[in-house]
């Protein structure tokens, strides 16, 4: 038939999520620490063959409306990393007040250099993430920056 033929998805990468409190516990305590403007990441190794993420936002940042919004975003801005997260690990990112107002591309890219530093390869201070591996802002957002000359 003359129908138009569905759009092919990319595989996704199977990312379990971290529930237990005693996970968190243990994560916080004992594992690695890696902190940028908007984000702090802690990595302990475990035992599951894949990564397991979770997230956690304080009371600090807002309302309800607004920490749910926090983590949607970062669930997004995760998930299109999936396949950068180390395998074997368990990782728990922390949202900082900034986060609030940050745009969908500062947190992308707020995520990509983090995951960069758990894998090693060090990127300079400040250094914008290549154009390929940049997240699209969200519509109607122009880098969450207003433009000049606007009143």
């Amino acid at each position: 038939m003359g129908g138009l033929e569905p759009l092919k998805e990319a595989p996704r990468i199977r990312v379990e999520r971290l529930r237990r409190p005693q996970d968190f516990r243990r994560c916080f305590q004992q594992g690695r620490m890696f902190k940028n403007r908007y984000l702090v990441l802690h990595v302990l190794p475990s035992e599951a063959p894949a990564p397991r993420v979770g997230y956690s936002v304080s009371r600090k940042l807002g309302k309800a409306v607004v920490r749910n919004r926090v983590k949607r975003r970062l669930r997004e801005a995760v998930r299109k990393e999936a396949a950068r997260l180390p395998q074997g690990t368990d990782l728990v990112f922390s949202a900082r007040v900034r986060c609030v107002t940050a745009s969908f591309d500062e947190l992308c890219g707020a995520v990509q250099e983090l995951l960069n530093r758990v894998n090693g390869q060090q990127e300079a201070p400040g250094a914008k993430p290549s154009a390929s591996r940049r997240c699209r802002p969200e519509a109607g957002m122009s880098a969450g920056k207003p433009q000049e000359g606007a009143t």
